[in-house]
């Protein structure tokens, strides 16, 4: 298939991973993170296969040129990312206008209010200050507590983002890279700073 073709021609998922590479995705999305987000494409209809196991935009007829198959791909797009289950594609479409916010996003950045965050290490003394001499056990526990709303975030959107063509790994990736994107940072590193004063 010549260049000219692409994408008005049935192709192959690589070659449409590629393809969305240079026109729309961002920067960072590698070959393996971009392969499952076409996967998440197929799920939502943007993207459908052929018996020949080849993908093409259902509805952008090669006749009609580039140009109208942009205009089509562009209101699949801002059309699947108005209903629930396109939630994610203004993290991976950062610059198509009309797409909003993430709810994931959202959901993320309110673990990084003040009031959200969690000391992992020492508690209050009489004072009112932070000691700092918790039991191994105790840490343990803390970083649990602090890890449990972003696992059960990642459990819930995981879940969201699974579906005929995409696999739980799949969906994995997709949220791992979409908390790439967002601020929310998981686990702080104080566990290495008391290791430090514990060996001082």
């Amino acid at each position: 298939m010549s260049e000219e073709e692409f994408p008005l021609r049935p192709a192959s998922l690589e070659s449409w991973t590629s393809w969305f590479q240079r026109e729309l995705l961002p920067g960072d999305v590698d070959e393996v993170t971009g392969i499952a987000f076409m996967r998440h494409l197929a799920d939502l209809g943007i993207l459908s296969s052929n018996r020949a196991g080849e993908w093409d935009v259902p509805g952008a007829e090669p006749t009609k040129g580039k140009e109208r198959f942009e205009e089509i791909l562009l209101e699949k797009i801002r059309s699947c990312g108005q209903s629930e289950r396109g939630f994610a594609l203004s993290c991976f479409f950062p610059e198509v206008e009309g797409l909003p916010d993430s709810p994931v996003l959202e959901a993320l950045g309110s673990f990084n209010t003040p009031s959200n965050r969690t000391h992992l290490f020492g508690k209050k003394g009489p004072s009112g200050g932070m000691t700092s001499d918790p039991s191994n056990l105790q840490i343990v526990r803390k970083m649990e507590k602090q890890l449990k709303p972003f696992l059960d975030l990642e459990k819930e959107w995981v879940a969201r983002l699974q579906g005929t063509h995409v696999s739980r790994e799949d969906a994995k990736r997709l949220f791992h890279y979409i908390v790439g994107r967002s601020s929310f940072k998981v686990p702080p590193r104080k566990w290495e700073q008391l290791s430090r004063r514990r060996h001082k």
